[in-house]
């Protein structure tokens, strides 16, 4: 009669993988994590392009008819239009760099990707200061009334919230690759011993 342990170290030993199985199971896992960073790239890339080119069209149409659009007549009394339209841009920008700093590190840029997702952060919080501090002086003005002023909330949300978006993607994908790596070189070191 075996004891438990034994058991349990027979159990363990016959569960092992060899060379060849582990190797499969590896490039396996490489293989899934590809088709998984194709998938984000293709799923975060587009919709941030679009929100970039929507904030990028807001900036025109603050120059051009600074109080055609709703959030820019609302803010009217409060900021000039050469004022919303840098804010904008600067949302704009902020966007369009976390989406890029999305796509660099889906295509094996770790480096790039982190370093471009930095400033990213960096300029969507100062746009959401900007657009806060704007709603805040709008809803100064009107005694605090929130009639039609929540609706505009967006504006200073829209880049932060993409920026932890794009920051969640990044760290995600990044911890799958860690651990594949880490997989790798156990690997290695198992052969070596």
């Amino acid at each position: 009669m075996s004891t438990l342990r034994q058991r349990h170290a027979q159990e363990d030993v016959a569960s092992i993988l060899d060379e060849s199985e582990q190797d499969a199971v590896i490039q396996e896992l490489a293989a899934q994590s590809a088709r998984a960073r194709r998938q984000t790239q293709l799923c975060v890339t587009p919709l941030g392009a679009c929100l970039a080119l929507l904030y990028l069209y807001f900036a025109g149409q603050a120059l051009v008819d600074p109080w055609s659009i709703r959030h820019h007549a609302e803010l009217r009394d409060v900021l000039r239009p050469l004022a919303i339209a840098a804010g904008d841009l600067g949302s704009s920008i902020a966007v369009a760099a976390g989406t890029w700093a999305v796509a660099a590190y889906c295509n094996q840029s770790e480096h790039h990707g982190r370093a471009i997702l930095r400033p990213a952060v960096v300029l969507a919080t100062l746009m959401a200061v900007f657009w806060s501090l704007g709603i805040l002086k709008m809803l100064r003005l009107r005694g605090f009334v929130l009639d039609g002023a929540w609706r505009m909330f967006w504006l200073p949300a829209a880049p932060a919230v993409w920026t932890l978006i794009t920051l969640s993607v990044i760290n995600t994908v990044g911890a799958v690759e860690r651990d594949l790596r880490a997989l790798r070189a156990a690997r290695y070191r198992f052969r070596h011993i």
